[in-house]
């Protein structure tokens, strides 16, 4: 919440700034949040949010290589792409994005299609062929490829045909093995078209490359009468499944980092393939999940039937979950999974380069815990030492339905899955109580009393604290979004052991400044409780004892030719093949607001993109920016990690002269001071909690909120206000009519009062139905907030102790609805112009599809405050005459909207509107 308070107080002041150039230049209506002020700091046109760049493969100096993608609608345009019969018609066709190629069966047939430059195979022998076309619907094409003059074709590729009649946009390419013609120096490249049709002939062509092999190729040749590939790929719940066999093809001299021993490439029987992961799923290159027939050893990973194709597709390096897995091996954390560079084929169509990965499941091979699910009696177990372990368990805050019992939630709100048992098939009482009770426990020792439970056992009794510690490290140092929000931040126990955190999982999107490029900051010691053990000083000292491990093996990493390098060079080839068929991915997160946030490290971080842009990004370009920010993380890190220790500062608390209440502050608390109850004063009305400064000889008060974090020991002084003074409200409110929030989140509601100087009066809050949504109190701050407990609406009402009211309605969604897919529209509002007396109120109503999204808050400025204030809900307060336009935006829109005030006349109310 505090980020988003800063967020928008920035927003505030670019909407200011916006306002005076507009009101001095004329310009009223709709403009551009980013319109002036980005274009100072990010030259050229900014890509949408999310909007994919183009191929990084494609080089400013043409080399013509042989992995380079051959665009045939480029070379057509350039006279490079060739029919040798002038009857054959090529015609660039902009929806199909590619060569649309017409004639009659005779002339195709008759006709040779040539690439006039020469392609420069070079030293290396040419793996595979990629070509990209497409043939009319039901229609049969083959291509046959040639080199030079040779009469015989050394490769036969067939198209895949449209899918609907007239429409050229499915894409699908062919790829082919080809190493046996083993191509090398350079070649003129030409093809044949091969048909059986008798009419005229019509095919599209959008572009051919050629692989070479460095890493291993897992291909899936799958029996679609079982069970199509675009059923499963069509299905988010991942329950369709298809089924065949799979090819792991190793190529000569290719050596695992985890065996000596020399793979051979085989085939083996499928149980299934089928769809996995969350985000990525909706993403165009998939990742998937198959399961063998038979256990098997793949590259030195360990026998296994379960295995995972990891697509990395947010990642443009591909290299995040590589180095996380690396790091977390060379520090000796237990069970990290292991993974190879892999190319995949499906059905004789490239994907791209991906992962081939152990599964996180209890196994010998994976995480080696006693496994209750083995057979009928570890199932069956509800007694002994043998109920103690082993359990694999997830973090999994959003999670709604559990119709298998996985689900459990600690007091403190923390909410897990049992993935192991999985009780897929029965349900065992006696286990899930006993892991659940488990939890429970080492919670309450974390916050217990000198970190001990009720019983005396300190947290270190049921919780592995290096683990813990070296969990939190690798976390906070890539500065993991995911980080203890998902099902991927695993936890496992052993039997008759403690609780591990572990094993590591999912680094590859919101984590190594992929997306945030802060490298600024210990941002995850407001964690799960974590935020807790941040206070304990021998916590807090191995965290600081265990950082110059990690910073060596970080620093090795990140030098050149070290680690990243290394994993980078291994895969150069394969990820040049990748971004010939899926676009690099890049996104933009509001530049100009982050540098206004973060200063001038920011801004700096802009200004080396200005000269290589998102939209131009590059694997090499990404691998450097990736290393680059490990060094500066690294950096901070080494120059803040003592402060990780926790500090005691005394707080003192003053009323009318005397000590109220003394306390004892330690910090690294995310929760803040904690203020005590206030005190009474017969005819006051107590204001809060102030420190007394003085600056440039003028004595200062500051207001100290709940969750105030202090450095030193600190003085509070009570405040008081005459009763007799305070301005009543005539007139409370919500920000808006509705609201949304997500299921089990908490957040704030708060009502706002006319006039603006008005005491806030205490409020009594009600929903109209609890099972949705219930009043609860933020356990950080003691301030009263909500908690959305599953899908539904509910009204909440709020009432004052003198009849006052306001309402308002909460839409209560889930994670899973795709809210964005219904945002469409602008900002609308219900006035436009507004003239009012001095004294007077009227409210300005915006609404948009943006009302929609959780959490959204609109933005209101006045470019004059002396004449027209507004507050958060939209009131405007007319001070005295003249003219002044309110700016409404939104946290989550570029738009702006403005509305004119003009006051006139005198006040004639004698309303008081003075700000305290």
């Amino acid at each position: 919440m505090g980020f988003k308070r800063v967020k928008n107080y920035m927003k505030k002041l670019v909407l200011c700034i916006i306002i005076s150039f507009s009101m001095l230049s004329g310009l009223v209506g709709n403009i551009p949040v980013h319109a002036d002020e980005k274009a100072a700091v990010d030259k050229g046109a900014a890509a949408p949010a999310g909007t994919p760049s183009p191929s990084p493969s494609a080089s400013p100096k043409e080399t013509n290589d042989s992995t380079d993608k051959q665009d045939i609608v480029k070379l057509l345009d350039e006279k490079k792409f060739i029919v040798s019969n002038s009857k054959v018609n090529m015609t660039a066709d902009k929806k199909g994005t590619g060569v649309l190629i017409k004639g009659s069966s005779q002339d195709i047939a008759e006709s040779v299609f040539s690439f006039t430059d020469e392609i420069d195979f070079g030293a290396k022998e040419a793996a595979y062929i990629v070509a990209d076309g497409l043939a009319a619907k039901k229609k049969k094409v083959n291509l046959e490829f040639y080199l030079d003059s040779d009469a015989k074709p050394f490769v036969s590729l067939k198209l895949n045909c449209q899918k609907r009649k007239d429409f050229w946009n499915y894409s699908k390419n062919v790829c082919q093995d080809i190493k046996d013609v083993k191509i090398t120096g350079k070649h003129k490249i030409s093809f044949k078209v091969v048909t059986e049709e008798k009419a005229n002939v019509t095919l599209l062509m959008r572009s051919i490359f050629f692989m070479k092999s460095s890493i291993p190729m897992v291909s899936f040749d799958i029996d679609e009468s079982e069970g199509s590939i675009a059923e499963m790929n069509g299905d988010s719940s991942h329950n369709s499944e298809c089924y065949g066999k799979v090819s792991v093809i190793v190529p000569d001299g290719y050596k695992s980092e985890y065996s000596n021993k020399k793979t051979e490439s085989g085939t083996y029987d499928l149980e299934y393939l089928r769809g996995r992961g969350n985000s990525t799923w909706y993403s165009s290159k998939k990742p998937y999940k198959f399961k063998l027939a038979k256990s098997t050893d793949f590259f030195g990973m360990g026998k296994n039937k379960h295995w995972i194709l990891l697509a990395n597709y947010y990642d443009a390096s591909m290299l995040r979950n590589k180095l996380t897995f690396w790091l977390g091996d060379e520090m000796g954390m237990k069970y990290t999974p292991q993974c190879v560079f892999v190319d995949l084929v499906l059905n004789n169509q490239y994907l791209g380069s991906y992962y081939l990965c152990e599964q996180i499941r209890v196994g010998k091979s994976r995480v080696n815990i006693d496994d209750l699910e083995a057979d009928e009696a570890s199932k069956n177990i509800t007694t002994g030492s043998a109920i103690t372990g082993g359990y694999l368990l997830g973090m999994s805050p959003y999670t709604e339905n559990d119709e298998q019992g996985q689900i459990f939630d600690t007091e403190r709100g923390n909410r897990f899955v049992i993935e192991s048992p999985g009780f897929d098939d029965y349900f065992n009482e006696a286990q899930y109580n006993y892991i659940a009770g488990y939890m429970q426990k080492t919670e309450d020792a974390i916050y217990g009393k000198d970190f001990k439970d009720a019983d005396g056992k300190h947290y270190t009794d049921y919780m592995d604290i290096d683990a813990a510690a070296d969990y939190y490290w690798v976390q906070e140092i890539s500065s993991n979004g995911d980080a203890y929000g998902s099902s991927s931040t695993y936890l496992y126990k052993e039997r008759n052991g403690k609780l591990f955190w572990g094993p590591l999982w999912d680094f590859d999107y919101v984590a190594w400044g992929d997306t945030d490029t802060n490298t600024k900051g210990f941002s995850k010691i407001a964690s799960t409780w974590f935020e807790r053990l941040m206070q304990d000083k021998t916590f807090a000292r191995k965290l600081i004892a265990r950082w110059p491990a990690f910073k060596e093996k970080l620093l090795s990493a990140s030098r050149d030719g070290g680690k990243i390098d290394e994993y980078a060079a291994e895969l150069a080839e394969s990820q040049k093949a990748n971004y010939n068929v899926n676009e690099i991915y890049g996104e933009i997160w509001d530049m100009d607001i982050d540098i206004i946030i973060g200063g001038a490290e920011h801004a700096e971080v802009a200004a080396k993109e200005e000269e290589a842009p998102v939209q131009s990004r590059t694997f090499e370009s990404e691998v450097e920016r990736l290393k680059q920010w490990i060094n500066d993380r690294v950096a901070w890190i080494d120059e803040n990690v003592k402060s990780l220790e926790p500090v005691e500062h005394k707080i003192t608390y003053m009323s009318d002269g005397k000590v109220y209440k003394e306390d004892i502050y330690t910090s690294n608390s995310r929760t803040g001071i904690v203020l005590p109850e206030p005190p009474v004063k017969k005819g006051y009305k107590f204001k809060g909690w102030y420190t007394k400064t003085k600056k440039n000889g003028k004595k200062q008060e500051n207001y100290i909120e709940a969750g105030t974090n202090i450095n030193k020991d600190t003085v509070l002084y009570a405040k008081w206000v005459d009763k007799k003074k305070l301005v009543e409200a005539a007139k409370i409110s919500f920000a808006r009519k509705e609201f949304y929030f997500y299921t089990y989140d908490v957040a704030y509601l708060p009502v706002y009062t006319v006039p603006f100087n008005a005491e806030m009066p205490d409020v009594d809050y009600k929903s109209s139905d609890e099972t949705v949504i219930k009043l609860t109190e933020d356990a950080d701050t003691g301030k009263k907030a909500f908690a959305a407990f599953k899908k539904g609406d509910a009204t909440i009402t709020a009432t004052t102790k003198n009849g006052l009211k306001a309402s308002c309605v909460v839409h209560v969604i889930g994670y899973d609805d795709n809210i964005n897919a219904s945002v469409t529209s602008g900002i609308s509002l219900s006035k436009e112009k507004i003239t009012l007396k001095p004294g007077a109120y009227s409210r300005i109503t915006p609404e948009s599809d943006f009302d929609k999204v959780p959490y959204m808050d609109y933005i209101y400025v006045s470019s004059d405050e002396s004449i027209a204030e507004v507050n958060k809900a939209g009131y405007v307060y007319a001070k005295k005459a003249g003219t002044a336009y309110i700016a409404i935006t939104n946290d989550r829109t570029n738009e702006i909207k403005f509305c004119k005030i003009t006051v006139k006349g005198k006040d004639k109310t004698g309303r008081k509107n003075k700000k305290k």
